[in-house]
């Protein structure tokens, strides 16, 4: 069975029409079949929530009966073409068809309709379907520009032409790394020192909330990380002088309104005073006067064993001759 899944009620009238194209262009063939699912119905929530359905509405694709290619990974085909009768039902054949080769999701195309936009190509040139595979998630990477003021930093799921199905969102995250400052590679190295040496001292760095899991156990939980950032100076040896940012988080999370959509929230404030670290070379006498030290040390450990050595090797000689008292 091969389904697509509407899960609000705005897209009746042209899902409807889809559904009789298809059945006139397939001659009423029954192994096709267009359903629809009213996740607003708290009967349907526990099925939306398994299918994860989180906007409405959604075209969801089930090829032979099932919506997920590999099975120990959440993904899901979902169609992304042009929401007209005309372009869902060529859609739905052209899935049909490709079903019956056995073609893999992607490897049919959908012939472009009038006024309508193409589908992006694929790799090979090839067009591809009006349907992509998403999984739950995503993994953010980049950096971005801001004044060196208190600033707010949003994710929030956004999706035009759909409303978002509050419960069924999961703001989950982890943060593998968040540093402030230009990095390493942007700063010259200084002389007779090695990058590996500066490289842990650049940016903000707070290595103990890096990998960490914030999980949301609930529906509509938004996380807020409250950092507070502070200038840190490193001046070294010869000069050589770098400008970094340390800081420090708090992190809290709590249950969004019954309209809101969770987001996950990043506040930083910048400390009006900053850390300076200076590199100074001791002076060499006092170097000199440490390692006499040392050697003064090891010099008055190793007359305490001899001492010591000297004193058992007597006892025992007197021993063996007989002269002890």
């Amino acid at each position: 069975v091969n389904c697509v899944d509407k899960a609000i009620s705005v897209l009746p009238p042209v899902y409807e029409e889809a559904d009789k194209q298809v059945k006139k262009e397939t001659g009423g063939s029954t192994e096709i079949v267009m359903t629809a699912v009213n996740c607003v119905d708290k009967a349907n929530f526990a099925l939306c929530r398994a299918q994860h359905i989180q906007v409405f509405p959604t075209l969801r694709v089930y090829r032979d009966g099932s919506n997920n290619m590999n099975a120990k990974i959440h993904m899901h085909e979902e169609y992304r073409g042009p929401r007209t009768a005309a372009a869902m039902a060529e859609f739905v054949v052209t899935v049909w068809n490709a079903v019956k080769k056995q073609t893999p999701p992607g490897g049919a195309g959908t012939p472009q309709l009038e006024g309508a936009k193409p589908p992006p190509p694929t790799p090979q040139g090839k067009k591809a379907a009006y349907s992509e595979y998403s999984s739950v998630g995503c993994i953010i990477n980049g950096h971005i520009k801001v004044s060196r003021i208190p600033g707010t930093i949003l994710f929030v799921p956004t999706a035009a032409g759909h409303n978002f199905h509050t419960e069924a969102i999961n703001m989950s995250h982890v943060i593998n790394h968040l540093s402030f400052g230009a990095d390493v590679e942007s700063q010259s190295q200084p002389k007779r020192k090695s990058k590996r040496a500066y490289y842990s001292e650049d940016g903000a760095y707070s290595g103990d909330h890096d990998g960490t899991l914030f999980l949301s156990l609930t529906g509509r939980i938004t996380h807020e990380h409250f950092l507070k950032v502070v200038q840190t100076v490193h001046e070294y040896l010869y000069g050589y002088v770098r400008e970094t940012y340390e800081y420090t988080v708090n992190s809290n999370l709590y249950r969004a309104a019954q309209d809101d959509v969770p987001t996950v929230k990043m506040v930083w404030d910048i400390w009006p005073m900053e850390v300076i670290h200076t590199e100074t070379r001791k002076p060499m006498v006092e170097g000199i006067c440490q390692m006499v030290g040392f050697l003064g040390g090891i010099y008055a450990a190793f007359l305490v064993v001899e001492r010591m050595m000297t004193g058992t090797w007597r006892e025992l000689t007197k021993a063996r001759e007989g002269k002890l008292g």
